[in-house]
């Protein structure tokens, strides 16, 4: 996919075991992951990671918003509330092109409402807030992915972000992961 200048990551985590070291999305140079069981971003590929002080739950799902905005500004929210603001250090360069997104490589746990977008996702015009626990339609503004991992499919999962009647198609094939019908975000963490 096409690495955007400005971008944002949104997804739900749910480790099965606490104190992991992995990427679980990485786009070009933008990452999102856990280290030493704590939520992180990284805006120069992996070798400068930003971690929360707090440890991930491994008992609950937890939605991670990462945003990435032009002047090197990092930010990191859990759960709707900005628990990173920093800037980027390290060789961070521009965008690099295109780079495959990889999800959740040797990660331990569950994944959900996976999304990227091709813009910085704006705290104060309440881009996080509306997003962030809500079911989206697919067609927001600056959205060019959107995996729910809801399709009963072993091999691949399905990109239902749309631009008018165009469907981006930026499907995910699957490898070495087990699909899980009871493993999801609940009702009060991700509704309409």
């Amino acid at each position: 996919m096409t690495v955007p200048t400005d971008a944002s990551i949104q997804l739900f985590v749910k480790p099965a075991a606490g104190n992991q070291n992995v990427t679980l999305l990485s786009w070009g140079r933008y990452r999102v992951g856990i280290q030493g069981g704590k939520a992180a971003i990284s805006a120069n590929g992996e070798t400068n990671w930003q971690q929360t002080e707090a440890a991930l739950p491994t008992n609950q799902f937890t939605q991670l918003t990462a945003v990435f905005d032009t002047d090197l500004s990092l930010y990191l929210y859990v759960d709707g509330e900005k628990v990173i603001e920093t800037t980027a250090s390290g060789h961070v360069g521009g965008s690099t092109g295109t780079a495959n997104v990889t999800i959740g490589k040797s990660f331990n746990g569950y994944l959900d409402e996976i999304r990227l977008w091709e813009r910085a996702l704006d705290e104060g015009k309440g881009d996080i807030k509306n997003t962030y626990n809500r079911l989206l339609t697919g067609n927001e503004n600056g959205l060019v992915a959107y995996w729910r991992l809801n399709d009963p499919v072993t091999d691949e999962t399905y990109d239902i972000s749309y631009t008018g009647t165009n469907y981006h198609k930026n499907h995910a094939k699957l490898t070495g992961v087990k699909l899980s019908t009871d493993e999801h975000p609940t009702d009060g963490q991700l509704g309409l």
